[in-house]
């Protein structure tokens, strides 16, 4: 990944390293790339990890049986599970702005979102500002997954039991053994 010239030297833990002046980058579809990205992932995920050792960003609570992540990524997406603390707020900004300098990537914030459980209206649009993100409401479907809050309701995971019936009626069970049928339902499931 291709370092901005303009920032020859970056510090990283207050220490300065001039050995990182990058003049090209990977071509696109270079065998390396994938793997650069995840180098560059783990760093951010790092530094998510770290604000949130040090206190200075509050996640959100779970269950009394259930632990949620500070964040999760998933190719070029990240979800941060965090109370909408300006500090906290600020503190992840900040580190999204020097993990930008370090790395080159950026943060498309047309295409952020924030999505909140029990929030004031104004509190949100305060916090849409700081972070410049679109405000979005909680029930969503991410990877095929609906992401939803409180208890399991059958409509959330109706779209998807359509789809397993649909796949599995255009089947013809008839000419296929007793274990072929559960393979097939295991593979679409």
């Amino acid at each position: 990944m291709p370092l901005d010239s303009a920032h020859p030297s970056i510090s990283i833990n207050g220490k300065l390293h001039d050995f990182l002046k990058c003049k090209k980058g990977v071509r696109q579809g270079d065998p390396l790339s994938p793997l650069l990205f995840c180098l560059a992932k783990d760093v951010l995920s790092r530094g998510i990890s770290r604000l949130v050792e040090e206190g200075k960003l509050e996640l959100i609570k779970g269950s009394i049986y259930l632990m949620l992540p500070s964040h999760v990524l998933y190719v070029d997406d990240i979800m941060v599970f965090c109370k909408g603390k300006v500090a906290g707020l600020q503190a992840l900004q900040n580190l999204f702005k020097n993990y930008a300098l370090a790395s080159g990537q950026v943060i498309n914030v047309n295409k952020s979102t924030i999505f909140s459980g029990s929030m004031s209206a104004s509190r949100l649009n305060h916090i849409a500002e700081i972070l410049g993100f679109k405000i979005c409401t909680l029930h969503f479907i991410y990877l095929g997954a609906p992401i939803f809050k409180g208890k399991p309701k059958k409509i959330h995971f109706q779209p998807i039991s359509d789809k397993i019936k649909l796949k599995l009626s255009g089947w013809n069970a008839s000419l296929l053994s007793m274990a072929g049928r559960v393979q097939l339902v295991k593979y679409v499931i």
